[in-house]
């Protein structure tokens, strides 16, 4: 996993695009080893930082696309 998330990174994708295919990953292993989580319950590798987005209001064209 570590390997995976550096080549990842050394792709030069955002954090964001790292997180979801970490957790891809994570779901295949799990599919394919479901007894993995009975010996480790904790993530092999830590999930990317990414800055909270701020609250706003939704923009006019944003509630029509929501209609």
């Amino acid at each position: 996993m570590v390997q995976f998330k550096e080549h990842l990174k050394a792709q030069g994708l955002a954090p964001t695009s790292v997180n979801r295919a970490l957790a891809g990953q994570e779901l295949l292993k799990l599919a394919r080893y479901p007894h993995a989580l009975e010996f480790n319950p904790a993530p092999a590798v830590a999930m990317e930082k990414v800055p909270e987005l701020e609250a706003h209001d939704l923009l006019p064209i944003e509630v029509q696309a929501l209609l």
